[in-house]
């Protein structure tokens, strides 16, 4: 039986005004945000199972804003300093629909469906990274020309 997280781990405290392409999810505040202030990785320590919440405000003029999460990983050592931690891979999912046993892997995107006007709570769903030693999130807006923000983006999940 695996244990929750006790309480969400801060990621990153402070607006970040999203764009039409992914950026990395950097912290601001080292004494408090986990995510890396350099490269926005963050330690997973025993976590084996993660999932995210933020809040999201759409910008004024968009009808169709919300985030757009793509999750990475590493295997790179825990003992990597975190700005200097690489070897990134997406966290994949496998369409087996192509037949004769292949399967072809794309780079998991999770959008959840567009907001109302205003600020909205967002989450992923949970993620396995138990293979993992590190966790980068990268953002963009669906709204590419009329942009929102997230706040208070924050990791929970299992060990």
């Amino acid at each position: 039986m695996s244990a929750k997280i006790s309480a969400p781990i801060m990621l990153r405290a402070a607006s970040l005004t999203l764009t039409g392409t992914a950026q990395t999810v950097v912290g601001t505040v080292a004494a408090t945000d986990n995510a890396n202030v350099t490269s926005g990785a963050i330690a997973l320590g025993d976590a084996a199972l993660v999932m995210l919440r933020c809040t999201y405000t759409r910008a004024g003029g968009s009808g169709t804003g919300r985030p757009i999460f793509r999750l990475d990983v590493s295997m790179d050592a825990p003992t990597t300093a975190a700005a200097s931690v690489s070897n990134w891979q997406p966290i994949y999912l496998a369409d087996v629909s192509a037949g004769s046993g292949a399967a072809a892997l794309y780079a998991e995107l999770q959008g959840p469906l567009p907001s109302a006007a205003g600020a909205t709570v967002f989450g992923s769903h949970p993620v396995n990274v138990a293979c993992a030693h590190w966790l980068r999130v990268q953002c963009y807006d669906a709204d590419g020309a009329a942009p929102g923000a997230i706040t208070s983006l924050a990791m929970g999940g299992a060990v």
